[in-house]
């Protein structure tokens, strides 16, 4: 699940009844140093969400901690990171140099253990691609239809009701712990 320097798509649907009390990131990879990698932010009081890589960032232009389901979605193509909520194109920001994103380290989904900071709310559905969506499939997937599966990283629906592991039907094995409330990818 190392993109490198290509294209690369990281989607799910969030929920949350308010916003964290201090940044929260909720979907990320990160070298194990901190400095390196890409991810996903939730502000506090506002709500936005950031979508951001090594050199370039994108942040949505409202909130979405309103305690109703949105789909979210970053992706990198080319120099472009753009953000989509619920189907439409939120924002886009230039990335340069893009950054290589092979950093080793874990997958973190919901938060950071290292901190106990956990996102206040619910994550599902959540799929990664080693490719841009295109801004029809992004629409198509906040409408429940999936017609271009081709090269998906992983994809874990946390169906599994018990048990540590969480399982990627994606077919790809990059099965997952469960750390407390929070899915490690990685360790």
């Amino acid at each position: 699940m190392d993109f490198g320097t290509g294209d690369f798509t990281v989607e799910m649907w969030l929920k949350t009844p308010g916003p964290p009390t201090y940044i929260m990131d909720f979907f990320l990879k990160i070298s194990d140093d901190g400095n390196n990698g890409w991810g996903m932010v939730m502000y506090p009081s506002s709500g936005k969400i950031n979508f951001w890589t090594n050199n370039g960032d994108t942040t949505t232009g409202s909130g979405y901690n309103d305690n109703q389901w949105h789909q979210v979605v970053g992706l990198r193509e080319g120099n472009q990171l753009k953000l989509y909520a619920d189907g439409v194109l939120q924002s886009t920001a230039t990335e340069s140099p893009i950054s290589n994103v092979n950093v080793g380290g874990a997958l973190y989904i919901g938060g950071l253990p290292i901190f106990s900071a956990y996102l206040p709310g619910i994550l599902d559905e959540v799929r990664m691609y080693n490719r841009a969506l295109a801004a029809d499939e992004v629409l198509e997937h906040y409408q429940g239809v999936f017609s271009y599966e081709l090269q998906e990283s992983g994809n874990w629906n946390f169906h599994e009701g018990s048990g540590t592991t969480v399982a990627d039907v994606s077919g790809k094995n990059n099965n997952g712990k469960r750390k407390g409330l929070l899915m490690v990818l990685g360790l």
